[in-house]
């Protein structure tokens, strides 16, 4: 039977045979480029598509076959004749993916290649199920066997060509002549297949029976394979496209690792020529090695650290391990070039040393991940102690230098150390600083300033520098005491020491502390305490700096107490502390100013210590110090804030007591005294307050003293306009009060101003009363009253003022006190007493004994008992004739001075009598002391002794205990008869007053005396 072939369809198979060979070409070396699961992935789509390929060229080959008869193909035997080509191409590929191909290998695989193309062609031939049977020429069948088996050959031999050829592969020319070689070989194969088949004349397809149509056939089969071999070539070439991009990409770190690696040799040779500690760390292992000159730097031995990443972290300083692995984990992401940190380490002595590690990636993998690092370790711990010490004299001297500034510009104490403390916070980086003053009597430390965390803490303690307390065993306290800084680089290793300040300062965090004493001259005024949260944070030279603070600091506080105490000096009374006159005159201007705009009523207070004087001479300027000081302060308790206490002259104070009242209006004015005690309520409790004050006893020394004050008072508007106004007329009131007698305040009236002229104008004339020989004594007898004889007399002082006659010792007695001269007058007195009763002892041999008032002055002079016994030795008038009279208040005063001045002139025979009796202050106990002999009852308690209960029961009193205490009773100012009756009853020993007789001048009372019923007087 005579066959033909279809020139187009031949045409197709010989195409398909082409493109089925570009493909397994192109897959072909996509096995060569690839690796792992990849490369089974290619393997299998190699073989699919070779076998497929030449599969579909063998059934478009046989569908250019044609005969006379109807001719279709069986499909299951059609549909397994694939199979042997795919296999065939599959374990043909398979051999040649191996590294080493030989010839061996070749063979084989040509031969299994070959075989399964000629299985799959003489299946695909069964597949038309010819009867009979279709009859092979040998020779061509055999023919065809072998050209199968060369052209598989020669397809694989192609392919290993590709496989090996590397980038030229990517030559898409070469690529195509080996497809259309490989073709048309397997085209040969085919066709010369078919030539060997012999049909018989009468042979009939037996698949047209349920075999698929020919034309269907190669349809599908023609569209399946074409699309199975462009999509898979599609796929190769995309693959290869990003094959080809990772093989650069690989190429360009393959290169980059070996210039790496060659750049790591060339600096390994560096580093351990120069000696550097190198380290080598695989971060896929966690091993890590090191250099030899790495372990001298910690003192370790190679056999000490296991070499492993945890054994480096172990070794690091806790506090750094987090800052080192963030560093790394930096580096390692790429975020930095290179690893550099500086962190501490153990060393085998126990001490931190710090390292510096410098280091990169020298090993990635292909996805970028770092494999392992090198890098360097340096000792830089004398370079940080270095930078710690120029960190801490930066800080130290920023704190001087803004210490000292604040010293060149701050006048004021509290504003200083307040600054002080801020500077060292926010400049020194302490976390917490304040000063505490010293009371120097408790030994108290009080906070005065602070800034910075914890100045709650400062109100929950007390500290102290005693060294008997708790308290005071705090750094402060031992400061303050030792007048040396002390400090602490670690609080909470003191156990059991610190003081109540310890505890706080570890609750708030506090390691370290220093404590500087701060002085104003020699004398400690308290301490600056600074804290910080760093342990170790001071060293010497540290200390020594702030020690240099606090003698800085001490300085400028002496300086302003310096400061301080000049215009201290400038304004106030050093003695006392009260205001001066200048102050004075500011205070007073203002508190004018002031009530003049408000309307407000100003009064002012001259106060005048009573008998000042006497107690300033006879006890020294040491003990009237001592009483200014403490009257000062007993009236400034006495004042409101706003009031002002001034000391005006040696024993005067003035007291400034504004806003007292509302302005009064005209209307409302009776009389000014009036006005101001019923306006001025407060000014009255004031000076009632001051006088009562005073009053009370002051302890000067060993001795107890009581002194009196007087007061006078002016007020503003109706006083005067201006401070001197006021002044001046309040002192006129003082000395209306120190004529009323003492112990007293006087507001200022108009009617004043007279009388303190002529109390002025009296003073300038007793001065040169004494030389002008103006002073004379008048007597006034004492008589017995049980023998009725004149038993002596009292020489009373009075003044013969020229043109006005005699002036009263009332009027002048004050004065010639105030001024100082009843001194002189009355030495001048006890004189002329004694000169005048040696005249009358001449005339008779006994006359009365003369007494002599003393005054206080007189009594205060040391010399007093020397002046007495002189005036006796000059009069030669013995030790009989001249008594002497002292006051209950005045001997009272200072007792422990005045008797053994007593005792003294009592030894001279001299009698001693205590006048004014019961106007004191005296007790039992203290008169038993005296060395007196006479009481004599003041002529008060006399007077009203016929009409008052009271003044009966005193002079009983009085009499009882004098002859209690074996001493004579003389009863003054005796005027009545009915006075005379009561007192002969009470046996009182004598009586002195008008009833016996007035004072008398000296020659009359000598004639009195001669003329007196009694002329004898009374027996001694």
């Amino acid at each position: 039977m005579v066959a033909s072939y279809s020139s187009g369809l031949v045409a197709l198979s010989v195409l398909i045979a082409i493109l089925a060979s570009y493909t397994a070409l192109d897959l072909a070396s996509r096995i060569a480029q690839s690796a792992g699961r990849a490369t089974y992935y290619w393997l299998f789509g190699g073989a699919f598509s070779m076998g497929v390929g030449i599969w579909s060229m063998h059934f478009i080959g046989m569908l250019a076959f044609s005969l006379p008869i109807p001719l279709a193909y069986d499909v299951p035997i059609t549909l397994a004749s694939v199979l042997p080509a795919v296999a065939a191409s599959g374990l043909a590929l398979f051999n040649f993916s191996r590294r080493t191909v030989n010839l061996r290998t070749l063979s084989v695989s040509a031969v299994l290649m070959g075989g399964g193309i000629v299985a799959m062609h003489y299946t695909g031939m069964a597949a038309m199920r010819m009867q009979p049977p279709i009859r092979y020429d040998p020779a061509l069948f055999s023919l065809s066997v072998v050209i199968a088996i060369v052209a598989s050959a020669a397809a694989l031999w192609i392919a290993r060509f590709f496989l090996s050829a590397g980038l030229k592969a990517k030559e898409i020319g070469g690529k195509m002549g080996s497809a259309v070689v490989m073709g048309f070989a397997i085209a040969g194969m085919h066709y010369t297949g078919m030539a060997a088949a012999n049909f018989a004349p009468d042979s009939v397809c037996l698949a047209t029976q349920l075999g698929v149509d020919d034309n269907a056939l190669g349809i599908l089969v023609a569209t399946a394979t074409l699309v199975i071999l462009v999509v898979t070539l599609m796929l190769s070439i995309f693959d290869a496209r990003l094959a080809g991009q990772a093989q650069g990409m690989l190429a360009q770190l393959a290169a980059g690792n070996k210039e790496l690696q060659e750049s790591e040799y060339r600096l390994a040779l560096a580093l351990e020529a120069s000696g550097l500690a190198v380290w080598d760390y695989d971060l896929v292992t966690g091993d890590v090695r090191l250099s030899r000159h790495w372990w001298p730097i910690l003192g370790y031995e190679p056999s000490d650290v296991p070499l492993r990443i945890e054994a480096w972290e172990k070794l690091t300083h806790p506090d750094d391990v987090g800052l080192l692995k963030a560093k790394l984990a930096m580096h390692l992401k790429g975020a930095v070039p290179t690893l550099d940190a500086e962190y501490r380490m153990l060393a085998k002595s126990g001490e931190w040393r710090w390292i510096r590690t410098v280091g990169r990636v020298v090993e990635r993998d292909a996805a970028g991940r770092a494999l392992r690092a090198t890098g360097t370790h340096g000792d830089i711990t004398l370079r940080k102690e270095q930078e710690g010490r120029i960190a801490r004299l930066s800080r130290i001297h920023a704190l001087l230098s803004g210490v000292n500034s604040a010293i060149a510009r701050i006048r004021d104490r509290g504003e200083l150390l307040n600054e002080a403390c801020r500077i060292a916070v926010e400049h020194g980086r302490f976390g917490f600083a304040w000063v505490g003053a010293l009371d120097p009597a408790t030994l108290d430390v009080t906070p005065a300033t602070w800034a910075g965390e914890g100045s709650d803490a400062l109100s929950r303690i007390k500290l102290s520098a005693s060294n008997d307390t708790p308290q005071g065993q705090g750094k402060v306290g031992q400061a303050i005491r030792e007048r040396r800084p002390v400090f602490s680089n670690d609080i909470g290793a003191e156990a059991g020491a610190g003081g109540p300040r310890r505890e706080e300062a570890l609750r708030l965090g506090f390691r370290s502390v220093i404590a500087l004493p701060l002085f104003e001259g020699d004398t400690v005024a308290g301490s600056l305490a600074m804290y910080a949260k760093e342990p170790n944070f001071f060293n010497e030279e540290e200390v020594k700096l702030l020690t240099e603070l606090a003698r800085d600091i001490s300085y400028a506080l002496d300086h302003i107490a310096k400061e301080e105490k000049l215009n201290y000096l400038a304004y106030y009374d050093a003695l006392t502390g009260a205001a001066n006159r200048d102050l004075l005159n500011d205070r007073l201007a203002q508190a004018l100013a002031q009530a003049h705009r408000s309307g407000e009523i100003v009064a002012v207070a001259l106060l005048d210590l009573d008998q000042f004087k006497l107690v300033n001479e006879s006890l020294g300027h040491e003990v009237g110090d001592q009483l200014l000081r403490m009257t000062a302060v007993r009236l400034r308790s006495c004042v409101r804030d706003s009031d002002t206490l001034a000391r005006f002259a040696g024993d005067q104070f003035v007291l400034v007591l504004p806003g007292q009242t509302e302005a009064l209006s005209a209307s409302k004015v009776v009389t000014r005294i009036s006005e101001a005690i019923s306006t001025a309520p407060q000014i009255v409790e004031i000076l009632q307050r001051a006088l009562s004050s005073i009053a009370e006893p002051m302890t000067a020394g060993d001795r107890e003293l009581r002194l009196t004050c007087s007061i006078g008072v002016s007020l503003y508007p109706q006083d005067g306009q201006d401070g001197e106004a006021l002044l001046r007329n309040a002192g006129a009131a003082l000395s209306r009060a120190k004529q009323l007698g003492r112990k007293n305040f006087q507001f200022y009236t108009a009617e004043l101003n007279a009388r303190i002229e002529e109390r002025l104008s009296l003073r300038s004339s007793l001065r040169g009363a004494l030389e002008r020989d103006e002073f004379v004594l008048y007597y006034q007898p004492k008589t017995n009253l049980q023998t009725g004889q004149v038993s002596g007399a009292e020489a009373l002082l009075r003044w013969n003022k020229p043109g006005e006659g005699m002036v009263s010792p009332g009027e002048i007695i004050p004065v010639l006190e105030e001024t100082g001269l009843i001194i002189d007058v009355g030495r001048w007195a006890m004189e002329k007493a004694a000169s005048e009763y040696r005249q009358w002892q001449a005339a008779h041999p006994q006359p009365p004994r003369i007494a002599v008032n003393v005054s206080q002055l007189q009594l205060a002079q040391k010399d007093f008992a020397a002046v007495v016994e002189s005036i006796l030795r000059d009069n030669e008038c013995g030790s009989i004739g001249l008594d002497i009279e002292i006051t209950e208040s005045l001997i009272m005063q200072d007792l422990d001075a005045t008797i053994p001045k007593l005792r003294a002139i009592r030894e001279m025979g001299v009698k001693i009598a205590i006048d004014d009796f019961g106007t004191g202050y005296s007790s039992l106990s203290q008169l038993a002391k005296l060395p007196v002999d006479t009481l004599k009852i003041d002529q008060v308690f006399i007077r009203n002794m016929e009409t008052s209960p009271d003044g009966m029961t005193i002079v009983t009193t009085i009499i009882s205990l004098a002859h209690s205490l074996g001493l004579k009773v003389v009863a003054e100012g005796v005027e009545t008869e009915g006075q005379n009756k009561i007192l002969r009853l009470l046996k009182c020993n004598e009586i002195q007053g008008y009833l016996v007789s007035p004072p008398l001048p000296a020659e009359r009372f000598k004639e009195w005396w001669d003329q007196f019923p009694a002329k004898q007087p009374a027996r001694r």
